[in-house]
């Protein structure tokens, strides 16, 4: 793979870290943007980044003129952008009767809008060098409604929908988008979840994702392909489409998946 330049947002843990790390090791440049610069230098000391071909943004996804800051910053290191990955985002768990509205708020500004901006400045980047590949995370709860993790699991639907379209009106212009819908990731966002009963279905598969799996997934057959869309695993996908297709059907089996989430939250699966 020649080296290329990444935007990677989220970056100072979870995937975003893990892609960062991986990304640099690889031999590419990598601006790697986060809420705050401080938990960034932190990362990036631990991780022993080379300071010679990253750069460090502090970047609140929904602020739009924090993402022209970010650009102006991305600009004046380097003239090019190959591959922006849209990865920051949060994920609360909780019925949707008893959600609040600040909530509401935090949720779609952060992993919709952020995601909308993200993509927007680097479509304009792309289209005038004439290629590149924006990554936007999705999730199996793009494919499917969750409960427990409904608002979530709206705010991922409209990643998915925002990122085909995308796709579609991009691909004759030599840009790629993917939509990536990864199961759950042992993540510290899925940590903080994993005794809360609302959350079961996320553990209702037969394990967790590692980050390394994603993360090579990411960079290697998606940079590599270009899908429209890439689901991981699999199995869980297609069951994933197939409820969303059936959801009345998919509803009366509900409670053995939740029972079966709440026996695997028991195990610690993200030890």
């Amino acid at each position: 793979m020649t080296q290329m330049i990444f935007w990677i947002t989220g970056a100072a843990s979870g995937l975003g870290q893990a892609l960062t790390t991986a990304a640099l090791k690889a031999g590419h440049s990598v601006f790697a943007s986060d809420i705050t610069l401080e938990a960034l230098e932190l990362t990036a000391a631990a991780q022993t980044w080379p300071r010679d071909r990253v750069l460090l943004g502090a970047l609140d996804v929904r602020n739009p003129t924090d993402w022209d800051n970010a650009e102006k910053l991305f600009l004046q290191r380097w003239s090019r952008l190959d591959v922006m990955i849209n990865n920051a985002g949060i994920l609360l768990s909780g019925p949707l009767s008893a959600v609040r509205d600040n909530d509401v708020h935090r949720m779609l500004d952060i992993n919709v809008k952020g995601v909308m901006f993200g993509s927007q400045r680097a479509a304009a980047l792309m289209l005038k060098q004439g290629h590149g590949h924006i990554v936007n995370m999705g999730s199996m709860s793009s494919l499917a409604p969750v409960p427990g993790i409904g608002l979530y699991s709206a705010s991922k639907f409209a990643v998915r929908g925002y990122s085909l379209a995308l796709a579609m009106e991009l691909k004759e212009s030599g840009i790629a988008v993917t939509c990536v819908c990864p199961d759950g990731i042992n993540t510290p966002m899925l940590k903080a979840e994993a005794k809360s009963k609302d959350a079961a279905l996320i553990f209702s598969g037969g394990r967790i994702l590692t980050t390394e799996e994603v993360r090579d997934a990411i960079l290697g057959p998606i940079l590599e392909k270009r899908p429209m869309e890439y689901i991981l695993p699999d199995s869980r996908g297609w069951m994933a489409k197939a409820s969303s297709v059936a959801p009345e059907t998919t509803s009366r089996i509900l409670s053995l998946l939740q029972k079966r989430g709440l026996k695997n939250q028991q195990k610690n699966p993200l030890s």
